[in-house]
């Protein structure tokens, strides 16, 4: 069975600093998973869930004047935003 396509969604050009930091965060919650010489504490991962709220919030105030597009981010309560940083670290 083949794998579908990926297609990138074309992205506004105000979104993109953020995407690059939630990609950064992504990668550094990877790292900081792969790293099996040490255990991961939860410190650093609460640090990484700040920046992400603040990249969401970022987010929020560029969509403010978007309103008829849905902002799923902002519709999700903390504790699953959370979940979504739990399951990739």
């Amino acid at each position: 069975m083949s794998d579908s396509p990926f297609y990138k969604s074309p992205i506004d050009p105000a979104e993109r600093p953020i995407l690059d930091k939630l990609v950064q965060i992504r990668d550094s919650l990877e790292l900081l998973k792969a790293d099996k010489s040490k255990y991961i504490r939860s410190q650093d991962v609460v640090t990484y869930y700040d920046k992400l709220i603040e990249q969401v919030h970022a987010l929020n105030e560029i969509r403010t004047s978007k309103r008829e597009e849905q902002n799923r981010c902002m519709s999700l309560p903390h504790a699953e935003i959370a979940h979504i940083v739990a399951c990739t670290s």
